[in-house]
Protein backbone atom coordinates (compact mmCIF):
# COMPACT_ATOMS: atom_id res chain seq x y z
CA UNK A 1 0.00 0.00 0.00
CA UNK A 2 1.27 3.39 -1.31
CA UNK A 3 0.94 5.91 1.44
CA UNK A 4 -0.50 9.22 0.71
CA UNK A 5 1.51 11.69 2.51
CA UNK A 6 -1.85 14.18 1.58
CA UNK A 7 -3.81 11.96 4.18
CA UNK A 8 -4.64 13.07 8.14
CA UNK A 9 -2.80 10.94 10.61
CA UNK A 10 -2.54 10.72 14.31
CA UNK A 11 0.86 11.74 15.35
CA UNK A 12 2.38 8.44 17.11
CA UNK A 13 4.26 10.52 20.39
CA UNK A 14 1.24 13.27 21.18
CA UNK A 15 -1.83 11.72 19.10
CA UNK A 16 -2.43 14.87 17.39
CA UNK A 17 -4.05 14.45 13.67
CA UNK A 18 -1.63 16.24 11.36
CA UNK A 19 -0.95 16.06 7.25
CA UNK A 20 1.23 12.51 7.05
CA UNK A 21 3.60 15.22 4.78
CA UNK A 22 3.97 17.42 7.18
CA UNK A 23 5.09 14.72 10.24
CA UNK A 24 8.73 15.26 9.88
CA UNK A 25 8.49 18.81 10.57
CA UNK A 26 6.27 18.19 13.49
CA UNK A 27 8.22 15.75 14.96
CA UNK A 28 11.46 18.00 14.73
CA UNK A 29 9.39 21.28 16.12
CA UNK A 30 7.22 19.21 18.63
CA UNK A 31 9.46 16.37 19.98
CA UNK A 32 12.90 16.96 18.94
CA UNK A 33 13.39 14.10 16.49
CA UNK A 34 14.75 13.66 13.52
CA UNK A 35 13.10 11.19 11.62
CA UNK A 36 13.69 11.85 7.73
CA UNK A 37 11.89 13.14 5.14
CA UNK A 38 11.42 10.15 2.82
CA UNK A 39 8.35 8.03 2.49
CA UNK A 40 10.04 5.09 4.03
CA UNK A 41 10.91 7.39 7.04
CA UNK A 42 7.39 7.99 7.87
CA UNK A 43 6.17 4.89 7.30
CA UNK A 44 8.39 4.10 10.29
CA UNK A 45 7.80 6.67 12.57
CA UNK A 46 4.03 6.02 11.88
CA UNK A 47 4.45 2.12 13.10
CA UNK A 48 7.06 3.13 15.73
CA UNK A 49 5.96 2.30 19.47
CA UNK A 50 4.28 5.47 20.51
CA UNK A 51 5.77 6.47 23.52
CA UNK A 52 3.59 10.01 23.97
CA UNK A 53 2.05 10.58 27.14
CA UNK A 54 -1.34 11.28 26.02
CA UNK A 55 -1.30 8.11 23.85
CA UNK A 56 0.01 6.05 26.65
CA UNK A 57 -3.10 7.95 28.86
CA UNK A 58 -5.30 6.84 26.39
CA UNK A 59 -4.71 3.31 25.91
CA UNK A 60 -3.65 2.34 29.52
CA UNK A 61 -6.70 1.50 31.72
CA UNK A 62 -4.55 1.59 34.64
CA UNK A 63 -3.23 5.20 34.28
CA UNK A 64 -6.83 6.39 33.51
CA UNK A 65 -7.84 5.36 36.93
CA UNK A 66 -5.31 6.36 38.49
CA UNK A 67 -5.30 9.68 36.91
CA UNK A 68 -9.24 9.67 37.85
CA UNK A 69 -8.01 8.96 41.33
CA UNK A 70 -5.70 11.94 41.55
CA UNK A 71 -8.39 14.16 40.56
CA UNK A 72 -10.78 13.20 43.08
CA UNK A 73 -8.28 13.59 45.78
CA UNK A 74 -7.61 17.17 44.39
CA UNK A 75 -11.30 18.40 44.25
CA UNK A 76 -11.59 16.70 47.40
CA UNK A 77 -8.63 18.77 49.36
CA UNK A 78 -9.99 22.01 47.79
CA UNK A 79 -13.27 21.65 48.86
CA UNK A 80 -12.53 20.88 52.37
CA UNK A 81 -9.98 23.66 52.94
CA UNK A 82 -12.70 25.72 51.19
CA UNK A 83 -15.40 24.46 53.72
CA UNK A 84 -13.32 23.73 57.06
CA UNK A 85 -10.61 26.71 56.30
CA UNK A 86 -12.45 29.23 54.71
CA UNK A 87 -13.33 31.02 58.20
CA UNK A 88 -10.04 31.05 59.55
CA UNK A 89 -8.65 32.80 56.44
CA UNK A 90 -11.17 34.81 55.46
CA UNK A 91 -10.78 38.63 54.76
CA UNK A 92 -14.18 40.02 56.35
CA UNK A 93 -14.84 43.17 57.81
CA UNK A 94 -16.85 45.88 58.59
CA UNK A 95 -20.51 45.40 56.26
CA UNK A 96 -21.34 48.29 54.51
CA UNK A 97 -23.33 50.75 57.02
CA UNK A 98 -25.43 54.10 56.62
CA UNK A 99 -25.99 56.65 58.57
CA UNK A 100 -28.66 56.12 60.73
CA UNK A 101 -32.46 57.42 59.10
CA UNK A 102 -33.43 59.63 61.96
CA UNK A 103 -31.47 61.52 64.33
CA UNK A 104 -32.77 64.18 66.77
CA UNK A 105 -29.24 65.85 67.78
CA UNK A 106 -30.17 69.26 67.90
CA UNK A 107 -27.94 71.32 69.42
CA UNK A 108 -30.65 73.17 71.49
CA UNK A 109 -31.70 69.32 72.90
CA UNK A 110 -30.35 68.30 76.72
CA UNK A 111 -28.12 65.29 76.13
CA UNK A 112 -30.08 62.86 77.38
CA UNK A 113 -32.99 63.72 74.76
CA UNK A 114 -30.75 63.21 71.98
CA UNK A 115 -31.55 60.18 69.87
CA UNK A 116 -31.24 58.41 66.61
CA UNK A 117 -33.90 56.29 65.21
CA UNK A 118 -34.68 53.43 63.03
CA UNK A 119 -38.15 53.12 61.08
CA UNK A 120 -39.12 49.48 61.90
CA UNK A 121 -40.60 48.58 58.57
CA UNK A 122 -36.45 49.25 57.01
CA UNK A 123 -35.71 46.24 59.89
CA UNK A 124 -36.10 42.50 58.39
CA UNK A 125 -34.46 39.56 58.92
CA UNK A 126 -31.48 40.74 56.85
CA UNK A 127 -29.03 42.47 59.21
CA UNK A 128 -28.70 46.42 58.20
CA UNK A 129 -25.65 48.32 59.75
CA UNK A 130 -25.60 51.51 60.71
CA UNK A 131 -23.65 54.21 62.07
CA UNK A 132 -23.94 57.57 64.20
CA UNK A 133 -20.78 60.14 64.04
CA UNK A 134 -19.22 60.85 67.35
CA UNK A 135 -16.90 63.66 67.20
CA UNK A 136 -15.10 61.74 64.29
CA UNK A 137 -15.47 58.33 65.29
CA UNK A 138 -18.45 56.09 64.10
CA UNK A 139 -20.26 54.03 66.30
CA UNK A 140 -21.97 51.02 64.32
CA UNK A 141 -24.66 49.20 65.00
CA UNK A 142 -27.16 46.98 63.39
CA UNK A 143 -30.52 45.83 63.64
CA UNK A 144 -31.94 42.76 62.59
CA UNK A 145 -35.58 40.30 63.24
CA UNK A 146 -35.79 37.23 65.35
CA UNK A 147 -37.73 34.13 64.66
CA UNK A 148 -40.32 36.27 66.88
CA UNK A 149 -40.44 39.28 64.19
CA UNK A 150 -39.12 41.59 66.89
CA UNK A 151 -35.98 43.81 66.29
CA UNK A 152 -33.03 42.45 67.63
CA UNK A 153 -30.29 45.62 67.81
CA UNK A 154 -26.72 45.43 69.01
CA UNK A 155 -23.19 47.37 68.39
CA UNK A 156 -21.38 46.03 65.58
CA UNK A 157 -18.41 45.27 67.83
CA UNK A 158 -17.43 42.78 71.33
CA UNK A 159 -15.91 43.48 73.71
CA UNK A 160 -13.48 40.57 72.92
CA UNK A 161 -12.38 41.50 69.32
CA UNK A 162 -13.53 45.22 69.12
CA UNK A 163 -9.33 45.53 68.05
CA UNK A 164 -9.69 43.61 65.13
CA UNK A 165 -12.35 46.27 63.59
CA UNK A 166 -13.87 43.88 61.70
CA UNK A 167 -17.46 43.97 63.43
CA UNK A 168 -19.84 40.50 62.99
CA UNK A 169 -21.63 39.14 59.48
CA UNK A 170 -25.08 37.47 59.05
CA UNK A 171 -25.15 34.01 58.05
CA UNK A 172 -28.40 32.75 57.87
CA UNK A 173 -29.70 33.02 61.63
CA UNK A 174 -26.84 33.57 63.05
CA UNK A 175 -24.31 36.43 63.40
CA UNK A 176 -20.65 35.81 63.22
CA UNK A 177 -17.51 37.36 64.40
CA UNK A 178 -15.44 38.52 61.44
CA UNK A 179 -12.67 38.50 64.05
CA UNK A 180 -13.11 35.10 65.71
CA UNK A 181 -15.79 33.57 63.46
CA UNK A 182 -18.01 32.85 66.44
CA UNK A 183 -21.61 32.43 65.93
CA UNK A 184 -24.43 33.77 67.82
CA UNK A 185 -28.03 33.17 67.52
CA UNK A 186 -30.09 36.07 66.55
CA UNK A 187 -32.46 35.48 68.88
CA UNK A 188 -30.30 35.94 71.47
CA UNK A 189 -28.92 38.92 70.33
CA UNK A 190 -29.50 42.27 72.73
CA UNK A 191 -30.51 40.21 75.48
CA UNK A 192 -29.52 41.53 79.27
CA UNK A 193 -28.93 38.12 80.41
CA UNK A 194 -26.49 37.44 77.62
CA UNK A 195 -23.06 37.72 79.28
CA UNK A 196 -21.14 37.21 76.69
CA UNK A 197 -17.90 39.57 75.74
CA UNK A 198 -17.17 37.37 72.47
CA UNK A 199 -20.93 38.52 71.52
CA UNK A 200 -22.08 41.42 70.03
CA UNK A 201 -22.43 44.45 72.87
CA UNK A 202 -24.98 45.04 74.55
CA UNK A 203 -27.03 47.98 73.54
CA UNK A 204 -29.89 49.83 75.20
CA UNK A 205 -33.24 51.07 73.12
CA UNK A 206 -36.46 50.99 72.55
CA UNK A 207 -39.73 51.63 70.91
CA UNK A 208 -41.34 55.20 70.00
CA UNK A 209 -43.67 56.53 68.08
CA UNK A 210 -46.55 53.89 68.65
CA UNK A 211 -43.58 51.08 67.62
CA UNK A 212 -43.20 52.93 64.40
CA UNK A 213 -39.35 53.46 65.11
CA UNK A 214 -36.50 51.92 67.26
CA UNK A 215 -35.13 54.70 69.44
CA UNK A 216 -31.67 55.14 70.70
CA UNK A 217 -30.54 57.55 73.02
CA UNK A 218 -27.05 58.99 72.01
CA UNK A 219 -26.09 58.81 75.44
CA UNK A 220 -26.32 55.13 75.31
CA UNK A 221 -24.31 54.48 71.99
CA UNK A 222 -21.17 56.59 73.60
CA UNK A 223 -21.02 54.14 76.50
CA UNK A 224 -19.54 51.91 74.06
CA UNK A 225 -17.67 54.65 72.04
CA UNK A 226 -14.25 53.12 72.56
CA UNK A 227 -14.95 50.15 70.78
CA UNK A 228 -14.82 51.88 67.51
CA UNK A 229 -11.63 54.62 68.22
Amino acid sequence: MVLDRSEMRNCPECDVQLKVKNLPRHFKRIHGIEIGNSTVDIERALKRKNNGTLSKFRSSPRIQIAFSIIVVLILSLSIYYGMIYEGSFSDYGFQRANIFPIILDDDGMEEHHKQVKIPVSYISHKAKFYYYDSNGTKIRVFAVLGSDEKPRVAFDASENSYQEKKGFRQDGDKMVDNAGNMEFDIDTIGSLTLDNKFAPALLTWDYCCEKKNVAINITDLNTQRDLFK
